[in-house]
């Protein structure tokens, strides 16, 4: 039962944060550039694996 309750919350916590980083990069790429927009979503992965990489040390 605890690892049903536990798939359970990782998909909504990660549907939750999905939400928001979509609701705020729609908030935000209305003020850009396409050219600044698309090398922000190109920086994102690095970005994102280098905090990982942070995180687990």
């Amino acid at each position: 039962m605890q690892g049903v309750t536990g798939i359970m919350l990782a998909v909504v916590s990660g549907s939750l944060t999905s939400a928001i980083g979509f609701v705020v990069w729609c908030s935000t790429i209305r003020k850009l550039t396409a050219m600044c927009a698309a090398a922000v979503q190109l920086l994102v992965p690095p970005v994102a694996a280098l905090g990982g990489v942070l995180f687990l040390h």
